[in-house]
């Protein structure tokens, strides 16, 4: 592989880090997958995800993206190998010893893979990146490791330690049939809706966890009437509008994926499909203005604006109820 092929295109609507540094790889050998592809494929187009209690809902858009990474990474043709279990990245966010481990035992095996000509999907570590975004690490130049990040022009220095490491072992150019993304986009969202304690259950400290599904906007309520309605500056209004932009983003992608889908077998199939793209349109519809600073900092200074953003919390997680329902129609009659 020549690792100076890898580079980041994204337009801005395209707002996860990990589909776009994955298209940046599969770009690498001539293929250029679609970004709603690779977000359904991984399953988190269709699935609210929720971060530890410990964490900002900013950060929420962050954890769990990895949870299929490796299947969906190898329908693309893209043979990975993870430095350490995908749980265990959110563990370093609290682990003292992470960095000297990471310095020791980490960085020798990055180097070794980038002189192999084999580029390193990071999550986080990036110099200057208050969110731990995903980028691909292509160059080692004295002690210093660089990548490609998306928001970015210029290579970007991993200046602390990555919470997850993929080595790209092997690649070989492919492209999926529609039939096989929709299965698998089906697949892992299921996956994430009905096994998300087992997908996170070796997190660490004591109860921590990672929530998906339609249980993931009552840990957002909680968080939500946590809050105090107000005027003044607020990094929990911006966290608010941030991860309602995220959810927004993700199923306006499903739905565009959906719309050009030919993976219809039959005509229940197709109007099952039909409802999910429908309910995502319609989630994007109901949450749109709170995307919008402006409309936040309106809600934000009153209890009665509180109440109608908790509203609006409880609207989505019907309609994500519905979108949970059909998936899991899909995945049973397949």
């Amino acid at each position: 592989m020549i690792l100076e092929a890898v580079t980041i295109q994204a337009s801005p609507r395209e707002h996860e880090s990990l589909a776009i540094a994955l298209r940046a790889i599969a770009r690498m050998g001539g293929v250029d997958p679609n970004y709603d592809e690779i977000c359904a494929a991984l399953g988190i187009s269709l699935v609210a995800i929720v971060g530890p209690a410990e964490s900002s809902p900013a950060l929420w858009p962050t954890f769990g993206r990895d949870a299929f990474l490796a299947p969906t990474a190898r329908l693309f043709g893209i043979h990975l190998r993870d430095l350490h279990p995908p749980e265990v990245g959110v563990d370093m966010l609290w682990a003292e010893e992470f960095a000297q481990h990471f310095d020791l035992s980490y960085k020798p095996l990055l180097r070794q893979a980038l002189q192999n000509e084999q580029p390193v999907l990071a999550w986080g570590g990036w110099a200057g990146d208050p969110t731990p975004r995903w980028g691909v690490l292509t160059t080692a130049a004295d002690e210093d490791l660089l990548g490609v990040v998306p928001g970015t022009l210029d290579p970007v220095q991993l200046s602390h330690p990555a919470l997850q490491c993929y080595v790209v072992e092997h690649y070989e150019p492919r492209t999926p049939s529609s039939e096989e993304v929709f299965d698998t986009a089906m697949t892992h969202a299921h996956g994430f809706l009905t096994r998300s304690t087992a997908l996170f259950q070796h997190l660490t400290p004591p109860g921590s966890k990672i929530v998906a599904g339609p249980a993931a906007f009552d840990v957002w309520a909680t968080w939500l009437q946590s809050q105090r309605p107000g005027n003044e500056a607020d990094p929990a209004r911006e966290a608010f509008r941030i991860y309602t932009k995220t959810l927004c983003s993700a199923r306006t992608s499903a739905a565009r994926f959906l719309a050009r889908s030919d993976a219809a077998q039959g005509p229940s199939h197709a109007a099952m499909m039909d409802a999910i793209m429908h309910a995502c349109d319609s989630f994007a519809a109901e949450l749109g203005l709170l995307c919008r600073p402006a409309e936040v900092h309106a809600l934000w200074q009153t209890a009665e604006g509180h109440q109608e953003l908790l509203e609006n919390i409880r609207t989505a997680q019907a309609i994500d109820r519905q979108i949970a329902d059909c998936v899991s129609r899909l995945v049973s009659a397949a």
